[in-house]
């Protein structure tokens, strides 16, 4: 049984913004005592493109992530309170309930 490998690699031509893709296909027989590498490049591969991809992201601002954690500070505050206030109730309400 002859298995192959096949890989595709990208190349982003920058003047047309557009991305080229070429298909690799190696005979894994081939390969022979190569075998070791081909993990060792997949973890290299992993983190070029992890890298290429962390360039992508558009990280927001101070100004942003400040008002974003005020905002998730003030809603979890506010849901803390009614679930407080549910809670404080239906345990003097059950009191009632059971002690009559």
């Amino acid at each position: 049984m002859i298995m192959a490998i096949t890989m595709t690699i990208c190349f982003p031509k920058f003047a047309f913004k557009f991305i080229s893709c070429y298909n690799l296909s190696i005979n894994k027989k081939a390969l022979g005592p190569f075998k070791k590498g081909l993990k060792m490049g997949k973890i290299i591969q992993f983190f070029i493109e992890s890298k290429a991809e962390l360039q992508k992201v558009v990280w927001p601002s101070r100004k942003d992530t400040v008002k974003y954690t005020a905002v998730v500070i003030g809603f979890s505050l506010a849901i803390t309170v009614v679930l407080a206030a549910t809670d404080i109730g239906l345990t003097k309400l059950l009191e009632k309930v059971f002690t009559k």
